[in-house]
C-alpha cells in the first residue's frame, strides 16, 4: 500500500489547477506536475514526489486568497459600474 501522506497534492512539484465560478474559485481534481511536465490527479502518485515545505504550502494559500480578494473586488467594481451607467 502507498504511503497516503506522498500524494501529488502534497508534492511541492505539483500546482493545482483552479476554475473560476461566480464569486469563488473551485480546486479541480487536477493539476500540473513540474517534474512529469504533464496534468495529473492530484490523489496520484510517483516516484519523483517531494514534500511540500511550509513556505510554498502558504504562498500557495496566500495566492488562492488573493485570487478570491482580486474576484470580489471585480464584483464590486461591476456593481460601481452598472450604478453609474443607471446615473448617466
Amino acid at each position: 500500500m502507498k504511503n497516503s501522506s506522498n500524494r501529488c497534492v502534497w508534492c511541492k512539484h505539483f500546482d493545482r489547477y483552479f476554475t473560476k465560478g461566480t464569486g469563488v474559485i473551485k480546486k479541480t481534481e487536477y493539476g500540473w506536475c513540474d517534474k512529469n511536465t504533464d496534468s495529473v490527479c492530484a490523489e496520484g502518485y510517483c516516484g519523483k514526489f517531494e514534500r511540500k515545505t511550509v513556505d510554498a504550502a502558504l504562498r500557495c494559500a496566500i495566492n488562492i486568497r488573493l485570487s478570491d480578494m482580486l474576484t470580489d473586488i471585480s464584483a464590486i467594481r461591476q456593481v460601481i459600474e452598472n450604478e453609474y451607467e443607471k446615473y448617466e
